[in-house]
């Protein structure tokens, strides 16, 4: 070993040496902070002892706990000696203490620092005098203290400063504070909108308003929200996403709707919705007719419960528009006709799936097992472009959006046979390579039937067999 490995190895050893100081330093610290806080305690208890002996030994202790920066035990003298004297503490920076007992779930006592950090000394809390430090975390955190308390007082006087109502707003709608938060995102609109969302661009923002009106049971500040929101989404590019964003609060504005009894404006936004899916873009990631079939179910089903039966009836019966839609609409009739042994809806399904998957992509189940369960279904009908297809899906192994196979010659080679040996040519031909050098070892005993099927998939028209 080399003078430069031995010094390196040193001064590893140095400094694990030193870590290993500093955390037993650390411990003994705390240890010994923990018995000076527990023998105070002990004087406070001991009822021989004198309040002026008492509260000359607490000090101490506070002083070094404070010194040695263990807030846990600094907290537990600073009650003793507020338990002994009848006078409430203050400290220098409270939301330590706040956050300190927030952790714990202590809400009683995280609000009581909370106040001392938002509150100026000698200020009262309805003077108008109150500030605010830190970030929009520690004011959530206050809040959420104050709401668990039911400390009304110090809610309102929170609100009425809030320089950030959205950030604040959003954490509570997050974790459920709904009524709480709702009142926060109202105080982001400009108070020229008179508490309308008119001021409000973002869809995005306008959706977490929306979201917490209704779970807060505000439906008339929601409908000004999801209009927005709306009307919003219809100058975005119209991808997925935004379709089923669109949907949602179309659902959520005609249920606010029904819950303020609008009968006026509930036609106007059912009106506005067919309109929309009428103009749907179809793209490639378009939302599948199942999700979407759900949707206006539920819309119908609120129709029902608030009493407007003749509306549902409407959305019962619209046609599901657009040339997506249309695709899927049809393949849902044509697939429930292809289960009934139907072989021109068979046909049809699959003509869908392999012509139409740019709209079908996305779709419940996906292509891969639609792809499989109709061939199957039609090879068994007779129809041997089921059988080819499938073989296929087994010869060459998954495809980019048709089938989860792995590839299996075997599987394959007998669906190809049972097409040949009903004159389906590319079966003839696919089956001949299935029989060929690359995929069977035992090529010398299947030359002659590989040859007869390329010779029948020529004869039948398939012109790479003539080669």
């Amino acid at each position: 070993m080399n003078l430069i490995a031995k010094i390196i190895i040193f001064l590893l050893a140095l400094t694990f040496a030193e870590t290993a100081m500093a955390e037993s330093d650390f411990f003994k610290t705390y240890a010994h902070v923990k018995k000076r806080v527990d023998q105070a305690e002990d004087v406070f208890n001991n009822p021989a002892q004198s309040k002026d002996a008492k509260l000359d030994i607490i000090t101490k202790a506070c002083n070094y706990a404070t010194e040695k920066q263990d807030l846990p035990q600094q907290m537990r003298c600073l009650f003793l000696r507020e338990q002994l004297t009848g006078r409430k503490f203050r400290v220098a920076n409270a939301l330590g203490p706040a956050e300190h007992f927030y952790r714990l779930k202590n809400y009683e006592l995280a609000l009581r620092f909370y106040k001392d950090a938002y509150i100026k000394k000698d200020k009262g809390l309805t003077a108008g005098k109150s500030f605010f430090k830190g970030a929009a975390t520690h004011r959530f955190q206050a809040i959420r203290s104050a709401l668990e308390q039911n400390d009304q007082a110090f809610l309102i006087a929170r609100r009425k400063i809030e320089t950030e109502p959205l950030a604040v707003g959003r954490r509570l709608s997050q974790k459920g504070y709904y009524k709480e938060a709702n009142e926060y995102l109202k105080l982001y609109v400009p108070k020229t909108y008179n508490g309308t969302c008119s001021g409000i661009s973002s869809h995005t923002t306008l959706h977490l308003m929306a979201d917490t009106a209704l779970n807060a049971g505000d439906y008339t500040f929601a409908i000004s929200c999801l209009e927005g929101a709306i009307g919003e989404y219809k100058y975005s590019k119209g991808n997925n996403a935004d379709h089923m964003k669109q949907l949602q609060l179309y659902e959520n504005l005609i249920l606010s709707g029904v819950k303020l009894k609008k009968s006026e404006k509930l036609p106007q936004w059912l009106d506005a919705l067919y309109a929309d899916m009428l103009t749907k873009p179809d793209e490639k990631y378009s939302l599948g007719p199942i999700s979407e079939e759900r949707t206006l179910k539920r819309i119908a089903a609120s129709l029902k419960q608030g009493g407007y039966a003749a509306l549902a009836q409407k959305v019962e019966a619209w046609p599901r528009l657009g040339k997506g839609n249309l695709t899927k609409g049809r393949l849902l009739q044509v697939s429930k006709d292809c289960e009934a042994n139907n072989l021109a809806a068979c046909k049809e399904k699959f003509d869908i799936i392999r012509n139409e998957s740019a709209l079908l992509w996305g779709e419940a189940h996906a292509l891969e097992q639609l792809h499989d369960d109709t061939a199957l279904k039609l090879c068994d009908l007779g129809e041997m472009e089921g059988c080819s297809s499938l073989g296929q899906a087994y010869l060459y192994g998954p495809d980019t959006q048709t089938t989860n196979h792995g590839i299996d010659s075997k599987v394959a080679q007998k669906f190809f046979k049972k097409g040949c040996d009903n004159d389906h040519a590319q079966s003839c031909h696919s089956y001949s390579i299935t029989l060929g050098r690359l995929y069977n070892k035992n090529y010398k005993n299947d030359k002659k039937l590989a040859n007869r099927a390329r010779r029948k998939a020529c004869k039948l028209g398939v012109k790479r067999a003539c080669n």
